[in-house]
């Protein structure tokens, strides 16, 4: 990423950062600090991490959801073991209104 090239940070570490000074719990700063580097998150954060990274990819800095789930994020879901029906049902809620 840019940012890790130019700052040596990125907007997960500033965030959960940002989440800690306000005390949140442990595993809510974590999931976010992991979601932009899934594969090295603590494995008690892990799906909230992926969960987290899946939602980045499908939206973007302008709010738009994209219209499908990229194939890379079904096969994410699938190696993990999580089921993507409630991200599929979420998205066609969404798309809905």
């Amino acid at each position: 990423m840019a940012e890790e090239e130019l700052l040596h940070t990125n907007s997960s570490y500033v965030s959960s950062d940002i989440l800690a000074y306000w005390h949140l719990k442990p595993e809510i700063i974590d999931s976010i600090r992991y979601s932009a580097d899934i594969m090295n998150a603590p494995l008690q954060v892990r799906s909230l991490a992926i969960a987290n990274y899946v939602v980045y990819t499908l939206i973007d800095l302008d709010a738009r959801i994209m219209e499908e789930i990229p194939d890379e994020i079904y096969f994410l879901l699938s190696e993990e073991g999580l089921d993507p029906q409630p991200l599929l049902n979420a998205m066609e809620y969404i798309q809905s209104i």
